[in-house]
């Protein structure tokens, strides 16, 4: 069913991470705080339902996905967010597969489902 909803539309996914859950670790040298006092991580999405039109005119190739990512602390974040907008933030198109149609590429040595449960 899901697979069926990614034909229909253009999505923006901006990961704010900001989990304190230990599986997720910032790059080297940067923070992982969150924009909010709360230990799950954050990511804002806008999803655009396009007209049939607009899918018809790229060939029914499905739902375009852009997904851009930010580290540091909760407030270089929000200074980040107020100063960006869709059209200055570097967008990297990313193709959701399945089986779990994953909208940013995860590198993980081990299972996929140990990474997600723990």
């Amino acid at each position: 069913m899901f697979a069926q909803t990614l034909a229909y539309g253009l999505f923006y996914i901006l990961d704010l991470h900001g989990s304190s859950q230990p599986r997720e670790k910032p790059p080297e040298g940067l923070a992982n705080g969150n924009v909010f006092d709360i230990r799950k991580g954050v990511a804002i999405a806008f999803f655009v339902k396009l007209p049939k039109s607009h899918l018809d005119a790229r060939g029914g190739n499905g739902a375009i996905v852009r997904h851009a990512e930010l580290w540091g602390t909760g407030e270089e974040k929000l200074l980040w967010l107020d100063a960006h907008t869709k059209t200055n933030t570097d967008w990297k198109i990313v193709t959701p597969e399945s089986p779990l149609y994953l909208f940013s590429r995860i590198t993980h040595g081990g299972d996929i489902r140990e990474f997600f449960f723990g």
